[in-house]
């Protein structure tokens, strides 16, 4: 009912729903102020799509990134892809 309404909540840079995140899969994330503006001393978090399922769930979604807090969002940017050894 109110999803037509409110539209959809989608991340910024990847245009998805935090729901359709992959929940073993590693994600880089910049971390930005409440206001949205990047924080430059920061390096990219790494954190799995199961942990900003339940982020999001709990705090929200605000400007298109995961709340991490009230001071603190998440914009998830990439997803990390690991190479996997074959055996030798």
């Amino acid at each position: 009912m109110f999803g037509s309404l409110f539209g959809t909540k989608k991340l910024k840079t990847l245009d998805i729903e935090p729901s359709n995140l992959d929940d073993n899969t590693v994600y880089l994330c910049k971390v930005h102020d409440y206001r949205g503006k990047p924080i430059s001393s920061q390096e990219l978090v790494e954190i799995t799509g199961k942990e900003l399922k339940i982020l999001s769930n709990i705090h929200g979604i605000k400007k298109g990134m995961i709340k991490y807090s009230n001071e603190l969002l998440y914009n998830v940017v990439e997803e990390v892809v690991i190479e996997e050894k074959g055996d030798s």
